[in-house]
């Protein structure tokens, strides 16, 4: 449990309370202790406790020079006992998750989409001095986060085996998950969440990639 608290970055909020990952950082060995006893018992019934459900989605403008008023990218502060959560998952079992063929670079261990625009970039170079002519395609998956569809992603983790504890787990936390948003002092109700994953999960970018 320690191990995991250490991969932590300090000072995130989670939107909840004022409560924030330096809480977890800085704990005693018994708090780790009732942590544990408490991930343990949400495995065991496939339930995840209630105050783990609300992340907080926060705008963040893209461009500053326009009105805040027209920013439509948000992002959701999770809470730090969720990213222990995660951090855990993916480290037990990465396998199921983290599967592709080999010239897949972006969030994979030891390797990242620099690289794999150096290759790119060394290709186009390669055939341009030779005289060539290059064409490339780009396509971008507009609001990746937002679009992940839970019956396809929890078909697929059964089809690669993964434990079934765990997908009932998953399975209770992302269709009973509630979010508020807020906006400078406003905060909004809580809104039933039937797709896609926090964008400031731990695991989410592995879901992402996952199902793509």
């Amino acid at each position: 449990m320690s191990e995991c608290v250490r991969k932590l970055k300090a000072g995130k909020l989670d939107g909840r309370h004022g409560f924030d990952s330096d809480h977890l950082i800085n704990g005693s060995k018994t708090l780790f202790h009732m942590i544990r006893f408490l991930f343990n018992a949400m495995t065991v019934h496939s339930c995840t406790a209630n105050e783990l459900l609300h992340p907080t989605i926060i705008s963040i403008p893209k461009n500053l020079c326009s009105s805040l008023c027209s920013s439509d990218h948000g992002i959701a502060l999770c809470c730090s006992l969720c990213k222990c959560l995660d951090i855990i998952i993916l480290y037990m079992y990465d396998s199921y998750l983290l599967y592709s063929l080999d010239l897949q670079f972006g969030f994979k261990p030891g390797l990242s989409t620099t690289l794999c625009a150096a290759v790119f970039i060394e290709t186009v170079d390669y055939y341009v001095r030779k005289g060539g002519n290059v064409y490339s395609c780009l396509l971008d998956l507009s609001k990746a986060f937002d679009k992940v569809h839970y019956g396809n992603l929890f078909k697929l983790l059964i089809v690669r085996g993964m434990p079934g504890l765990i997908i009932r787990l998953l399975l209770d936390s992302y269709t009973r998950q509630q979010l508020y948003v807020t906006w400078d002092l406003c905060i909004s109700r809580y809104l039933h969440v039937s797709n896609g994953v926090e964008q400031g999960g731990v695991k989410s970018s592995i879901i992402i990639y996952c199902i793509c």
